[in-house]
């Protein structure tokens, strides 16, 4: 429900259910849920301007998803920490966690997260007039969204292979 009223712009009802949701993840010991609910809040508060506030939950985001040690997760806190540093003019921080993001990506073989993270940086270098390597960035994502473009046509041909192969029989 947060995520609806985020999308609606209606950030203090997002608020609301974000931290009711941290809450309730709390009292049950869902550590990895606690995180998310963190970096949510923080993302929150980064749409209303609160960038100091944003960074103290998405690092607490980021701290409790390494003590749980799921990778995709540590992926997207990492860069949303990278993306609240660069919104409080840390650029060379943020380029940091960003990187760190992007390598976890490509690690884990997350094509999304590695797209996410070039974005990122594409945007990151643009803003302080890096072109040169915006440019690689912006090239490199529109490379893995081809490729994760190929896949999904891949995966449609071969389902639709598969449904007429049935109806043959």
């Amino acid at each position: 429900i947060g995520s609806v009223y985020e999308q609606q712009g209606s950030y203090q009802e997002a608020l609301e259910y974000y931290s009711n949701a941290f809450a309730i993840k709390e009292k049950i010991g869902d550590k990895k849920g606690m995180a998310y609910s963190y970096n949510s809040i923080g993302t929150i508060q980064e749409s209303e301007g609160k960038y100091a506030e944003a960074l103290k939950n998405h690092l607490l985001a980021l701290d409790i998803i390494k003590a749980v040690g799921d990778k995709r997760g540590m992926a997207g806190f990492y860069k949303s920490v990278g993306e609240a540093l660069e919104k409080l003019g840390k650029h060379s921080e943020a380029q940091k966690n960003i990187l760190t993001s992007l390598e976890i990506g490509q690690e884990i073989g997350n094509k999304e997260v590695v797209k996410e993270s070039c974005e990122s940086l594409f945007e990151l270098f643009k803003s302080y007039g890096d072109f040169e390597n915006a440019w690689k960035y912006d090239e490199r994502c529109h490379k893995v969204e081809s490729e994760v473009l190929a896949q999904q046509i891949q995966r449609q041909l071969t389902k639709t292979n598969c449904m007429h192969n049935m109806e043959r029989k």
